[in-house]
């Protein structure tokens, strides 16, 4: 399966999923799961990666799908050594397979994770011998936050000079109803300077919509054939 088709696909079911995961937030529209936020006991609701990898799975089966099928917690092909107590398996949160073969990795995160944790997901994405996408969620955002992430993935990504395959990077945010999405790009392996767009940037539009930028700068729907870098979906809240 060729990389624009695999990352268009993600793509589009990285924004079906945030429809649906800002539905569960909001309490609006109809949802296509069944999936709720439950409550802790200090009665603020909790929001985590496995909810996000459900609805992502749960949709991917009613979705137009294009012959993927998927593994979870699927064991990685190369040894790692996350602990520093020696090398084995790891595993990789979900992986998809087109006619039995592993095509894609895919690691889901939530909130604002140690870097540690940031260290050794982005090192499997980048190691190992499969195209990659990282989706995050967060349930509200200020100026640092999303900024805090991009340093993070930054720091993680010194330490490995190059990825083996392509990667996408997908972050939602569900009180603004803000995604924010990068296709990899067929035979990209430097990531060290696509995290180039501000929080200014996509705080100020209004407007429910679709925005392309190209090198950290918004551009118009014609321009995006050139290949844009982000994608950022505003979504209509009000109407869903």
């Amino acid at each position: 399966m060729d990389t624009y088709s695999l990352f268009e696909y993600v793509l589009e079911l990285v924004q079906e999923s945030s429809i649906e995961l800002i539905k569960i937030y909001k309490k609006k529209g109809t949802k296509k799961t069944t999936l709720i936020f439950p409550k802790k006991r200090d009665d603020k609701i909790r929001i985590s990666e496995q909810d996000l990898r459900f609805v992502f799975t749960s949709l991917h089966g009613k979705f137009s799908h294009p012959n993927l099928s998927f593994s979870v917690e699927t064991p990685t092909e190369k040894e790692y050594s996350f602990s520093g107590k020696g090398e084995r398996s790891a595993s990789s949160d979900l992986s998809f397979y087109h006619e039995g073969e592993k095509v894609l990795n895919i690691e889901f995160k939530a909130h604002n994770p140690e870097q540690k944790s940031i260290d050794k997901d982005i090192e499997k994405l980048m190691s190992e011998p499969h195209r990659g996408a990282w989706v995050h969620i967060f349930k509200n955002e200020d100026s640092g936050t999303v900024k805090k992430l991009f340093e993070k993935f930054n720091d993680a990504i010194k330490k490995i000079p190059k990825s083996e395959k392509p990667i996408s990077f997908h972050i939602l945010i569900l009180n603004t109803g803000t995604l924010l999405s990068r296709k990899g790009k067929k035979d990209e392996t430097d990531y060290s300077n696509i995290f180039n767009i501000e929080y200014s940037q996509w705080e100020k539009l209004d407007r429910p919509g679709k925005y392309f930028f190209y090198n950290g700068h918004n551009v118009t729907e014609n321009d995006s054939v050139l290949d844009s870098d982000w994608i950022i979906d505003k979504f209509r809240i009000n109407e869903l």
